[in-house]
């Protein structure tokens, strides 16, 4: 169910009954297949040399419409992911992905979309963010190929 949040954003939580590992890959091969600089980065994080790594994977974020962190704040996520695509030529959708431990082990996604005036250090992708059935189906039965 997609709630309104403060700010005019829509925000949607999923108790998905399913270890954070198996979300997070699920999550992160969704983006992997819809953006191919993203694949890149995730990539990169397995190559022997950081330094030539970081340069590369520096150059790749200043192109990719999405990121992925880690979080060290106790009651936030503790990973987030961020997908930026183009709503007008001034406005972009914002959606942002929280993934949340539990105390039985399973992950609760909560989902935030909102849209904002683009601005000039915005990288976003055309097309569509990622939809509430898009993440369900995710969740369900992972990524088709």
């Amino acid at each position: 169910m997609m709630l309104i949040c403060a700010g005019g954003c829509q925000k949607l939580e999923i108790a998905t009954g399913r270890p954070c590992a198996v979300v997070e890959s699920r999550i992160r091969d969704y983006f992997v297949a819809k953006y191919p600089s993203f694949g890149e980065m995730v990539a990169l994080r397995k190559e022997p040399n950081p330094v030539a790594s970081s340069n590369k994977a520096d150059a790749l974020y200043k192109v990719c419409p999405v990121t992925e962190g880690m979080n060290s704040y106790a009651h936030g996520p503790y990973l987030g992911f961020v997908e930026k695509t183009e709503a007008s030529q001034s406005t972009i959708h914002v959606v942002s992905l929280g993934l949340y431990s539990e105390k039985d082990g399973t992950c609760r996604v909560v989902a935030r979309i909102e849209e904002r005036k683009k601005q000039p250090s915005d990288v976003a992708a055309r097309g569509k963010p990622i939809t509430e059935a898009e993440l369900q189906e995710i969740l369900k039965r992972g990524v088709s190929t």
